[in-house]
């Protein structure tokens, strides 16, 4: 099975980070578990269906699958690995914890722009000040309120001074 995103999957811009989607990972054991009972008990008893996440959810109504049939189990259970081995990771460091909606609109555009199955993993760094530290494989950007001081520490110090002299 392989993995083309632009015809056959859509990663809804909620699932964010590789977090999100080893939660994904989880309900879709915690069913396929469930599964395995209905085989394994008598038909008498009852069983309920576990309970799916938003998250999962979402992703289930996006793609079009039902985890009732196995063959979209199987499917949902080969994208989520594929894409939390070998999706683009892009490292995001900021002062503080940022909003989900904020996450959000970042990923939206990484997805448009760079890559529909991208995950972020976020960090903290309250030594930046404001602003953000971006890493991936092979670059680094400062765009931090620290970096730019420190580019114009000489201006800083000129204006500090017109402050202070009569």
């Amino acid at each position: 099975m392989e993995l083309n995103t632009k015809r056959d999957f859509k990663l809804p811009i909620t699932v964010v980070t590789q977090s999100d989607v080893s939660r994904l990972l989880y309900d879709l054991e915690k069913i396929e578990e469930f599964f395995l009972q209905v085989k394994v008990r008598k038909s008498g008893e009852t069983l309920s269906l576990p309970r799916t996440s938003p998250g999962m959810d979402e992703i289930l109504q996006v793609n079009n699958l039902n985890l009732l049939q196995e063959v979209d189990r199987q499917r949902l259970k080969f994208i989520l690995m594929t894409i939390r081995t070998k999706s683009p990771v892009i490292h995001l460091s900021f002062s503080a914890v940022p909003n989900q909606k904020f996450l959000e609109k970042i990923v939206g555009w990484l997805r448009i722009n760079i890559s529909e199955i991208m995950i972020l993993q976020i960090g903290l760094q309250p030594s930046i000040g404001a602003g953000f530290v971006m890493r991936t494989n092979n670059k680094f950007f400062d765009f931090s309120l620290r970096q730019h001081l420190n580019k114009r520490t000489d201006i800083l110090i000129k204006e500090l001074r017109k402050g202070v002299d009569p």
